[in-house]
């Protein structure tokens, strides 16, 4: 999710089109990866690591939030916006069988005469329920196209209905981002869970 790249440093590169993690134009029928275990007694659990240049990060964690309006919140980059990025703007791509699929496109002018630029694609799947009533649901994204200093970006939101007011979040990002840690992607899926929990 775009919160993880913004605290990037920032410098214009090269743009270019890049390899994609996973085909958006259809729906998942199970997540791409498995969700870490969650203890008895603790609500949270994370893993953080690195696979050559990629660094990923994982985090699951129960939020007493609904599934719907979590996923509302999620679908849409411009809500966790951050004050970094000058421009945002959402275009929707024909949903098909998906729930929601559209491009975002972000612009940032880190010096006078100097931008970067990105696009990501995002789409939501139906796993389990209906679309009036959905049990699960999977929210995947990933950079298309921009900026050289994000070579790879990718990631998955697994929304499972727990009841009606509480719903487990499982999150997934792997990246090969200029100056990107995976602690720091690790501290940033924590910030976005909590930031779910502190929904209004």
């Amino acid at each position: 999710m775009r919160f993880l790249l913004l605290l990037l440093p920032l410098i214009a590169g090269t743009a270019h089109a890049n390899g994609t993690c996973f085909d958006l134009s259809r729906p998942f029928t199970a997540p791409p990866r498995a969700s870490l275990p969650l203890t008895p007694g603790d609500p949270d659990a994370s893993a953080a690591g690195a696979n050559g240049e990629a660094v990923w990060a994982q985090r699951r964690g129960i939020v007493k939030q609904p599934l719907a309006k979590l996923r509302s919140f999620l679908e849409d980059p411009r809500h966790f916006k951050s004050s970094r990025v000058d421009e945002m703007t959402l275009t929707p791509r024909p949903a098909g069988a998906l729930l929601a699929h559209h491009d975002v496109h972000s612009l940032v002018r880190p010096f006078p005469l100097v931008t970067v630029e990105w696009t990501d694609e995002w789409a939501t799947s139906l796993l389990a329920g209906t679309p009036s009533r959905p049990e699960a649901v999977l929210i995947a994204y990933q950079k298309r196209a921009g900026t050289s200093h994000i070579t790879r970006w990718c990631g998955t939101v697994l929304l499972t209905r727990v009841d009606d007011t509480t719903t487990d979040v499982a999150q997934f990002e792997e990246a090969i981002i200029t100056g990107r840690s995976h602690d720091e992607m690790k501290d940033d899926l924590a910030g976005m869970l909590e930031r779910l929990r502190t929904l209004p």
